[in-house]
């Protein structure tokens, strides 16, 4: 996602919230999320 600021592929929220974004072998876009500890299990924000 050009549009956001990433470190090392990896966008983070000052919430502790993580997203990195990546193609597999197919060209599909794929996103790997990491919440943070206090987030609200119900996916939520």
């Amino acid at each position: 996602m050009p549009e956001l600021s990433t470190e090392n592929g990896v966008y983070s929220e000052p919430s502790g919230f993580k997203v990195s974004w990546f193609k597999d072998s197919d060209g599909n876009i794929l996103s790997i999320e990491e919440q943070p500890q206090d987030a609200d299990p119900s996916g939520v924000r």
